[in-house]
């Protein structure tokens, strides 16, 4: 089962005699509150080599640490392991896949068994800059697989090549 959309909700009731009246209506609401479960930001990227200027063609490891600013718990695996992956649009292939990827469209994994609510998980993988020189900018967001993306908070993987 999908959870619903995140927000405030509001919904009015009534009684009503089916097929004759509605009776006085007293002002009556439910309110619902419907939290996040399932959210990050980042919370800082590190390049080894430490430099986002780098040869073109050459290939960089990437750590990217994400603090989980959600209300459940991340797993490594499981029926639902917390993924790096393309955003923008969502699921496309990237100018800087590597073949040490999950996927074309999955760069890595969470590297901690579990990251807890207010925690910081880990996600490292490998980057081939493409070959012709230049500047190049990928986005990326943090995916429950098997369940839902999480908020995109516009993080993006910037490399300079010469």
């Amino acid at each position: 089962v999908k959870p619903y959309r995140t927000g405030e909700y509001v919904e009015r009731i009534n009684l009503v005699s089916e097929g004759l009246a509605w009776f006085n209506d007293p002002g009556m609401q439910f309110y619902l509150n419907v939290p996040d479960y399932y959210a990050w930001r980042p919370f800082g990227i590190h390049y080894s080599p430490q430099n986002s200027t780098l040869p073109a063609g050459s290939t960089v490891t990437i750590t990217v640490a994400a603090q989980n600013v959600g209300n459940t718990t991340w797993k490594k695996s499981g029926p639902i392991p917390m993924r790096f992956a393309t955003v923008a649009p969502l699921n496309r292939g990237s100018i800087y896949e590597h073949s040490n990827w999950l996927n074309s469209i999955r760069p890595a994994g969470l590297q901690e068994t579990s990251v807890p609510p207010g925690g910081v998980g880990n996600f490292v993988f490998t980057v081939k800059v493409p070959s012709t020189p230049g500047e190049y900018r990928e986005r990326f967001s943090l995916v429950a697989e098997n369940l839902r993306w999480l908020n995109d908070p516009g993080f993006s993987l910037y490399i300079r090549s010469y």
